[in-house]
């Protein structure tokens, strides 16, 4: 039995039968011998400060667990918004989940991003030179400023109250061209799209949350701190916890 069977390929007729709660159990023992033998923490997933005690699968994991089920994500732009007068770079993505045998669906999930979010509207600016024209000013301190030649500057100084410093804006200021990270933006709905659609495959989240503020946490494609325990299975009708599977090698998907 593999995951990639997880549909089965019997009908029940919609109805609860105890033939399909079988098989529906067994392919939930075997997805959670999956999850806490395979899975990576940090890397697959992770605690994200500030949204819980669920480990929230990120994208790596994401696209492991639908390997798993023997599937290829299948991402779609729905929506592009492109408004340079407004500042605007929006993408909506649809991400389907395709059988590799016979290329039906399993799950779709959606994921959106938007040059609007914070991390994309501001970026954090330093003055910029009158010299070389860089933005590599800082702060001298015996007082002044100076262009830091280890990050490519000129190495010129200027007085604390040089009018050409210090009438710059600095700290969080307005993104002047979105259209730069219009690429990054656009990966970003699709990862959250491939997550999403990770997620609503049979039984997965019952282990892994998605918390769409984790991208701040995530640097893009980098890790989160690690979690003590590996994902815990939510409790079943009545509050009974389902036992852990005994540790076993890793048994081809």
């Amino acid at each position: 039995m593999t995951l990639a069977r997880m549909d089965t390929e019997t009908s029940y007729g919609g109805l609860l039968t105890k033939e399909g709660l079988d098989v529906a159990a067994a392919q939930l023992t075997l997805l959670e011998d999956y999850v806490r033998n395979i899975l990576r923490d940090g890397q697959d997933y992770g605690i994200i400060p500030g949204t819980g005690t669920k480990p929230t699968l990120l994208k790596p994991g994401a696209a492991n667990v639908i390997g798993a089920f023997n599937c290829y994500p299948d991402p779609h732009i729905e929506t592009e918004t492109i408004d340079l007068d407004k500042g605007l770079v929006f993408y909506r993505v649809r991400v389907d989940v395709l059988r590799m045998d016979d290329g039906r669906r399993r799950a779709t999930g959606q994921g959106s991003c938007s040059s609007f979010e914070k991390k994309y509207r501001y970026r954090n600016a330093l003055p910029i030179c009158p010299g070389c024209g860089k933005e590599n000013v800082r702060v001298s301190r015996g007082g002044g400023f100076y262009c830091w030649q280890k990050t490519g500057g000129c190495g010129d100084s200027f007085h604390h109250d040089d009018a050409r410093i210090t009438s710059q804006p600095i700290g969080q200021v307005l993104n002047e061209d979105p259209m730069e990270q219009a690429n990054t933006i656009l990966k970003m709905a699709v990862k959250r799209a491939e997550v999403d659609a990770a997620l609503r495959l049979p039984g997965v989240a019952r282990f892994f949350t998605q918390d769409l503020e984790d991208m701040h946490a995530e640097k893009d494609e980098g890790t989160v701190p690690t979690s003590s325990q590996p994902p815990q299975p939510q409790p079943t009708a009545g509050g009974r916890q389902p036992s852990a599977p005994k540790p076993q090698a890793p048994q081809p998907i």
